[in-house]
């Protein structure tokens, strides 16, 4: 009964335009993970087509943060933590990914097109914005936004 009744309350709040149209200044900034949290939605909502957002996390903290924001793209959580992927299924519109890229430098962005192709969560040349802390190897905060295109790196130079 109480799961009927909390899954009742979600579903009508949800329902709700506010749930849907949080606004970007809703949350305070105040840190620099925050604000490409929120770039990184703003991104997503701007340009015509994405379809996800991605994050590459230890901790989960990123990705909590943009699911803060409510986008309206599925926000996919790579990380190599087990624990992290455990609780990143709590958070709203995360799906995480157990993930370990074969080096921590900018090949990473080869290994998530591979596991998002072979996955099949996305098509090559799908709109993705892009999101972790660079240098990979770093303990800093998330500062790394980019747009990219599903395959793009996997194609050969012209």
């Amino acid at each position: 009964r109480a799961v009927e009744t909390m899954d009742k309350i979600i579903r009508s709040t949800e329902r709700a335009p506010r749930a849907w149209n949080r606004g970007l200044d809703d949350l305070a900034l105040g840190h620099t993970t925050n604000a490409i949290a929120r770039a990184a939605v703003s991104a997503a909502r701007s340009w015509t087509g994405t379809r996800a957002i991605v994050t590459y996390t230890g901790s989960g903290g990123i990705a909590r943060l943009v699911s803060e924001y409510r986008p309206r793209v599925p926000i996919y959580a790579f990380t190599p933590n087990p624990e992290t992927y455990q609780s990143l299924a709590l958070y709203w519109g995360v799906i995480p990914v157990l993930f370990s890229p074969s080096s921590l430098d900018e090949t990473i962005f080869i290994d998530l097109d591979q596991a998002i192709l072979r996955r099949g969560f996305l098509e090559r040349g799908d709109r993705i914005v892009i999101t972790f802390a660079h240098p990979l190897k770093s303990k800093s905060s998330v500062n790394l936004l980019k747009l990219h295109q599903v395959g793009e790196t996997l194609q050969p130079p012209i």
